[in-house]
Formats: structure tokens, sequence, C-alpha cells
């Protein structure tokens, strides 16, 4: 399958690169006064190398931090050790450099598609950067040291995040799972195992950093997703030709909750974007701007909702708002 094919399928691809400095203590180990001065050194090296914009996690709103964690630019780790740790971010967001999370260093870069070999490279150079102006915590026989045991080796944890409406609706998800993954990969929801599946998406990545280089987890990773990629695409040609009716019906139920529901939850709204999304790619339903589905969906998450309404809200608030600026926008842009 050609990797324009799988523009509907795969999402997106990330790298994430773990490091410590050697002869420190970890962050849950270390004091405000070495945490902040271990900050200081890092992003000092890291801004040698190239043009990031800092954020010390401490002058974040709570408001400010947790929409950066749902665009998946920081985590919760990071705002939870917020005395101490820092972010810095490149260009269009796609590379973060996360200071003093679990671990000294945690670097991340994510783009569209499968392209876990282009992300890796543009993670590299910043890798390289660090690592030469930095004395990096590193064993010749157990690899970059962690805090956590399952990062040893590479410290490179790759991932695809996958959208697999029809796999998931055949209920064959977890049997194509099973041929095409070899034991070492781990599938979870883009906000941890408690969102798996949720809008029908998946995120694929390793487990195994020891005993395997860089180039075989990227290859692995990138093997999967295709094999899985083709399934999906074989399970799309035939619920299309034997169950029409129950998609059409599928796609306009969805329609019809997002264009008319009086209130809608996060959860909900995944569920019903993601049916509208297989609607698209059935070419069921249309709209004006291809990406509207995923802006709606990251636009509405609660803390962004919060922030583009330039008020705190309440559950019912928020539920409310969110039905009513989705609404409006799907119906604005329909052309199908």
């Amino acid at each position: 399958m050609a990797l324009q094919d799988l523009s509907s399928i795969v999402i997106s691809s990330k790298v994430r690169l773990v490091r410590n400095l050697a002869k420190h203590p970890f962050p849950s180990k270390i004091s405000k006064e070495q945490g902040l001065a271990l900050t200081k050194k890092i992003v000092d090296a890291v801004m040698k190398f190239g043009d990031f914009k800092v954020y010390m996690t401490s002058a974040l709103s709570r408001l400010d931090a947790m929409v950066m964690h749902e665009k998946h630019l920081i985590s919760r780790e990071l705002i939870s050790s917020s005395d101490i740790s820092a972010v810095m971010l490149g260009a269009n967001e796609t590379i973060s450099v996360m200071v003093n999370e679990t671990d000294h260093i945690c670097e991340e870069c994510t783009l569209r598609g499968l392209s876990l070999v282009d992300v890796y490279r543009q993670l590299l150079s910043v890798d390289e950067a660090i690592c030469s102006k930095l004395d990096i915590a590193f064993d010749e026989g157990l690899g970059f040291l962690s805090s956590n045991i399952a990062d040893l080796g590479t410290g490179m944890t790759a991932s695809v995040t996958m959208f697999l409406p029809a796999l998931t609706l055949s209920g064959t998800f977890e049997s194509t799972l099973e041929t095409v993954a070899p034991q070492g990969v781990c599938v979870s929801g883009i906000y941890g195992d408690e969102t798996r599946g949720q809008g029908y998406l998946y995120r694929i990545s390793n487990i195994r950093k020891l005993g395997k280089n860089e180039r075989e987890i990227l290859e692995e990773i990138t093997n999967v997703a295709i094999a899985i990629a083709e399934a999906e695409k074989r399970a799309r040609e035939r619920i299309a030709a034997t169950s029409y009716d129950d998609c059409l019906d599928l796609v306009m139920r969805a329609w019809g909750v997002l264009t008319n529901a009086h209130k809608i939850s996060q959860t909900e709204l995944m569920k019903y974007v993601g049916d509208l999304k297989l609607g698209m790619c059935l070419g069921l339903i249309a709209f004006k701007d291809g990406m509207i589905l995923e802006k709606l969906e990251q636009a509405s998450m609660p803390f962004s909702l919060q922030k583009s309404m330039g008020t705190e809200l309440g559950e019912l608030e928020r539920d409310k708002h969110r039905a009513k600026s989705v609404g409006l926008t799907l119906k604005n842009m329909r052309i199908k």
C-alpha cells in the first residue's frame, strides 16, 4: 500500500526519546534548588542549538497547562512537577523538549501521516545537540539510563495514531492485531489506556527499548502500521459493499446528534465525530474543510473549550457550549 493511501488511516507518527544527566538524581529525588539549576542548564544547552520557545511550568496557569496537555505538547507528569519543570517548543510545535518530567529530558516530535523515519531524523538533530553539550547517563550494556526500567536501551518510543472504524465496528481489531503485531507492541488510546478505541482511535507503539536499535524499532512499528492499515482498508471495502444502508444510517444518526444536541460530552463527541469521519472516508458525507472534524475534536476538549470561551466553565456549561459550537460549524461546513 502506498503511503499516500494511508492518510485516512494513519493520522500521525511520533517519536519520544528519554535522556538523563549523569551524576544527578532523577527529578522525583531532586530538591527544588537542584531542579531549577538543572532546568536552567538543560534549557541553555538546547537554546544554543535552535529557536525554541521556553515555558516554565510554574509560570503557566492551570488552564494553559491543561490546554498544552490536550494538544499533546506536555504530559501530566510535567504538570505534576511544575515547581522544577519546563518545556521548550520548536517551530509549529512539532518538536517539544520537556525538562524534569519523570526524567531530566524528554524529547518528542510528531508529524502527520506514517512518517516515523522523517520524525526520527528531525528529532535526531536535537538529540545529538543535547548529547554533545551535556553529560548524558549512558551504560555500554544497558544503553541510555532512565528512571523507568522499561526505557533502558535506546530510550525510544515510536508510535502511530490510527483511525480504525471498520476493524472496530466489525469486531476484528483484536484478531488483526494478534496476527500482525509481534510481542512487544502496545496498543492504547490517544490519552491513555482508558481512552483506547474512543472515536475509533488507537495508538500503536513499541514496548521494548533494550535489545533493539532505533532503526529496528522504527521499521517494526512502521510495518505493523502498514499491516493494520491494509486490514482496515479491506474492512472498509467490505462494509461499503455489504452494509451500505447500515453505514449511511450510522453516519446520518451522528450528523443528527451533532447538529441538534442541546449538550454533548467530549466522549460522545468523539464517538459521533468518528462516525462522520468514516462517512467521509466512504464518500457518504463531505465538508468544505477536510480537516474540520479533527479541528473540532481538539477545539472541543474541556480545557481548550474553556480557553476559547475566556472563562472557567462547569461540566454542564461546557457540554452546552460544545454542542452549540459544533452544531453551527458543521452546518456551515457541509457540502454533501
